[in-house]
């Protein structure tokens, strides 16, 4: 059996007084020693015959092989070719280290690394320091990698337009066709659906709407949602406001539900609200069935992708005109940001720059339109008179007004005044 090793050494030469070479020295009387204890054990159990044999067989000296410090390639060399078993760092190098980690990695072979080094030594502190350097490196090397811009290139051809405009039954010139277009929200372009249209030919018009996040017509608002986000819009009663204006501001207002790859793994039984998306499945399936009961007007529809979104919109724009932009960003929210000019106090007209005063239309508030809908022998033509009248302007007032304020309010409707006000005054606590 022989020993081979590696030994990093700053000067060729050795002295005889040196600790490296007095550990060489060690290690040389070690092995002998184990080989000769090894042909005593070989003899006992061959016999005598056999062990003077073996006592006449000389012993190999084990083979050292000493290289300068710094010589990364030809310690490459010689790890490739000796495949050593032990190495002896006289002189700590992080890097020569390293080869001989990648060497152990990559060669599964018996191999142990022995270091000398002082305690508390300059030595020691710049192998510290050296490794101190390197954990720096690889942390930087991790924020650079965050932050990095990669080039990469994108399949931006797109499709022939869809003609969605066009009927087979009209054989006219068809040089006024127009590319299909939909106004999209800005915050909508962080999703995949967008790139998605404009592959399809749908020319796309980015904006911050108000209401709805696709515009695909005049009389059409589409809101996306996701799996995840629809939960988080249904708990915190968001997807309701938002459902409720873009039912008083179009005619056909349509939610998306967005399915995803991820969500796929994640549903039970073809559920959409069960597995592991939350946790407050039965809350969540109660919160949609009550907005859907809550609101018959709405559309809803279900897309598993983004490409069968895409078909959707298409079947959804079909002869339908392109939606205006100047309409889309006119329709506010119910929050009160379309009051952008104050009101020359009760009369509704505001104050334009050249000094003349023009009208200004007023929202009307939807919750309490509803609510007033509810209120026996009140219809929705005879709420939304009372609401615009001056004569009332809170919903205690019509319940404490008398007949006269009532008929007033609501176009002198007697029948209708006095519905109103047998019911504001009517004992409940009898029949």
């Amino acid at each position: 059996m022989n020993l081979k090793s590696i030994v990093q050494h700053s000067v060729a030469p050795l002295k005889a007084s040196s600790p490296f070479a007095y550990l060489v020295e060690m290690y040389l009387h070690q092995h002998n020693n184990e080989n000769r204890k090894e042909a005593d054990s070989n003899s006992e159990a061959s016999g005598s015959c056999q062990s003077q044999l073996v006592n006449e067989v000389p012993f190999e000296d084990p083979q050292v092989l000493i290289l300068a410090h710094g010589e990364r390639y030809n310690l490459i060399n010689h790890l490739e070719s000796l495949k050593p078993e032990f190495i002896i760092f006289y002189n700590m190098d992080l890097l020569s280290l390293r080869i001989v980690e990648t060497f152990k990695a990559v060669n599964q072979c018996p191999m142990r690394v022995y270091s000398l080094m002082y305690r508390e030594s300059t030595e020691e502190d710049r192998y510290l320091c050296s490794l101190q350097r390197e954990q720096l490196g690889f942390e930087q090397l991790l924020r650079e990698q965050m932050v990095l811009l990669v080039p990469r290139e994108y399949n931006i051809e797109r499709e022939q337009p869809p003609m969605i405009q066009k009927s087979t039954r009209d054989a006219r010139n068809a040089q006024d066709f127009q590319n299909p277009s939909v106004i999209i929200d800005m915050r909508e372009f962080n999703s995949e659906l967008p790139t998605v249209l404009y592959k399809k030919g749908i020319d796309l018009i980015p904006s911050t709407v108000e209401v709805g996040d696709y515009i695909l017509s005049d009389d059409i608002a589409v809101e996306r949602k996701a799996l995840d986000d629809l939960t988080q819009s249904l708990h915190s009663g968001r997807v309701f406001k938002q459902v409720q204006q873009m039912i008083a501001s179009y005619k056909h207002s349509v939610l998306l539900i967005e399915s995803r790859e991820k969500f796929r793994l994640k549903m039970v039984n073809g559920g959409p609200f069960q597995g592991e998306m939350t946790r407050r499945c039965c809350e969540t399936r109660s919160l949609f069935c009550i907005l859907l009961r809550s609101n018959p007007k709405l559309n809803c529809l279900w897309s598993l992708d983004p490409r069968n979104t895409a078909e959707l919109f298409e079947e959804l724009k079909m002869n339908q005109a392109n939606p205006s932009l100047e309409k889309a960003l006119a329709i506010k929210s119910d929050d009160g940001s379309n009051e952008e000019e104050p009101l020359d106090g009760a009369t509704g007209t505001v104050q334009a720059e050249d000094g003349q005063k023009k009208t200004k239309t007023k929202k009307l508030n939807s919750v309490l339109q509803r609510q007033m809908i509810h209120i026996p022998g009140l219809t929705a033509g005879d709420a939304e008179r009372i609401m615009k009248s001056e004569v009332l302007s809170n919903l205690h007032q019509l319940a404490a007004a008398s007949e006269s304020r009532i008929m007033e309010a609501n176009n002198q409707n007697a029948v209708q005044a006095q519905k109103l006000a047998h019911f504001f005054s009517v004992d409940f606590r009898y029949l």
